[in-house]
């Protein structure tokens, strides 16, 4: 048994499971071609004619985790439950793990930038101390977040909790991956700049200045190959370049306003703040030359940065970034000035700081959000096909333009409004090859309105959508509609 893959892909030792009718597993347990395009397993019995059930779960070369199952049929078809993946992760993680990136880039970004500040020649006395305190306490909080992230990372690849994510197998298999590898290498670094930054003081060595900005250049360059951009040189020079311009921006603004409420001298609070607008000036240059090229090669069409959650979050981040380059415009202008009016700098920084948090959310959001839609999903709308299934008039969705949570809705209407109905259950079968019956369970999504989530339709074909629905404890109605699903549009 072999699943290809439109790209490597990284497996944990639960990736690929096989079931019989009776819902014994018979496979081998051994997964062959970890790394490449092509997973496999064998078989150790098949002599029972029947229908098998095929779970798999994979990350993929963006670091995502995705699943789902499929069966196929020995000789006659059987009845089947719902195929589907037998590792699931509880729902916590993945609103852990989102959580971990927002605080992980929120670190990052602080970091970066107050060691862009210790370095200049205006930071000395107690603002080099307060902005030294910020890069370390930032640099712990990024080591520890990035080594959650590789525990939560874990969770996800063999499907489990916490406690799953921290096994030795579990460890293993993200060690091996891309994202465990550089996540862990981040980790070091900003460990690395826990220690530089204890004892680094105005007259510090060269040596340790050395470690301080080599660590902070390695996690610049290697969180970026984590995910996204490390499928293509281009995305990742420009998310590199695109990350170490928000770092000195928004990291730099955090600093300068520390040091600035840290020391009353009139030196630092006045060249300090005009060194850094000279620097955030070139910083937000890059930082929007780099987005907009990193839009263009991470999303493609117009229509997918309208339509697609990413596209949207991207759209998000971009409206929320007008006001704070107003404050910073109004900032800088204010620090050209020659009235002495330095004190507005606090003033106006303040609330860029409290917008920019909110962009590293949304920033931290888009990390975890997968930037690619099926082929075939791009240019048309999710299909639906409308049929009478009694009294019932019912319209049913295929929806797979969300990759991770492809989706088949049911909504019923009676005589003009929405219908009520106690349950909808979907089934869906291929006739060459044989597949299915696929069970899907729905859940009530809204009034006449019934959704079956990670409802994968494994291969392209001419599906037939079986649509049950139940009224009371004696009314049920039929009806089966097909749909005609592409290659990559699963």
């Amino acid at each position: 048994m072999s699943l290809t893959f439109d790209e490597s892909v990284s497996v944990a030792p639960n990736a690929l499971e096989v079931y019989d009718r009776f819902g014994t597993r018979v496979d081998s347990g051994i997964i062959t071609g970890a790394g490449t395009a092509t997973i496999a397993t064998t078989i150790t019995d098949a002599s029972d004619r029947g229908t098998y059930t095929v779970a798999w779960r994979v990350t993929s070369a963006d670091s995502h985790v995705i699943h789902g199952a499929f069966v196929f049929s020995v000789g006659t078809t059987t009845a089947t439950r719902a195929a589907e993946s037998s590792a699931t992760s509880p729902s916590i993680i993945p609103h852990a793990f989102a959580i971990t990136r927002i605080a992980s880039l929120a670190a990052l970004l602080v970091c970066l930038g107050a060691i862009a500040i210790l370095l200049m020649p205006e930071c000395r006395g107690r603002s080099h101390a307060s902005v030294m305190a910020l890069a370390h306490g930032s640099a712990l909080l990024l080591a520890v977040t990035s080594m959650a992230g590789i525990v939560l990372q874990a969770a996800e690849m063999v499907g489990g909790g916490v406690r799953a994510g921290l096994t030795h197998s579990a460890l293993g298999a993200v060690a091996h991956t891309r994202f465990g590898e550089l996540w862990a290498l981040r980790a070091a670094c900003a460990f690395a700049i826990v220690v530089a930054s204890s004892g680094l003081r105005t007259n510090a060595g060269r040596q340790r200045r050395a470690l301080l900005l080599t660590s902070a250049v390695t996690i610049g360059l290697a969180t970026p190959l984590a995910g996204h951009s490390g499928l293509r040189w281009t995305t990742a020079f420009a998310d590199t370049v695109h990350l170490l311009a928000a770092s000195v921006w928004v990291g730099g603004l955090a600093a300068t306003a520390v040091a600035f409420i840290s020391d009353a001298g009139d030196e630092t609070r006045r060249r300090l703040p005009r060194r850094f607008s000279k620097l955030a000036g070139t910083s937000v240059v890059a930082l929007g030359i780099s987005g907009a090229v990193d839009a263009y090669l991470e999303i493609g069409t117009v229509d997918a940065l309208l339509q697609s959650t990413y596209g949207r979050l991207v759209d998000a981040k971009t409206l929320l970034l007008v006001p704070v380059l107003m404050l910073g415009l109004l900032n800088r202008r204010s620090l050209r000035s020659r009235t002495g009016r330095d004190r507005r700098f606090l003033q106006l920084a303040l609330p860029e700081l409290g917008l920019l948090a909110v962009v590293i959310a949304l920033s931290g959001v888009l990390v975890g959000t997968s930037h690619r839609q099926p082929s075939g999903e791009r240019d048309r709308a999710a299909p639906s096909n409308t049929l009478p299934i009694g009294p019932f008039e019912a319209t049913v969705t295929i929806d797979s333009a969300g990759e991770h949570q492809p989706r088949i809705a049911v909504a019923l209407m009676e005589h003009g409004t929405p219908a009520r109905a106690d349950d909808v259950q979907i089934a869906a079968s291929l006739d060459n090859p044989r597949l299915g019956p696929l069970r899907f369970r729905t859940t009530r999504s809204g009034q006449g309105r019934f959704t079956a989530v990670r409802a994968r339709l494994p291969i392209p074909g001419s599906w037939h959508i079986t649509v049950v629905i139940r009224r009371g404890d004696f009314d049920q109605w039929e009806g089966t509609t097909t749909f005609d699903i592409p290659a990559g549009a699963r």
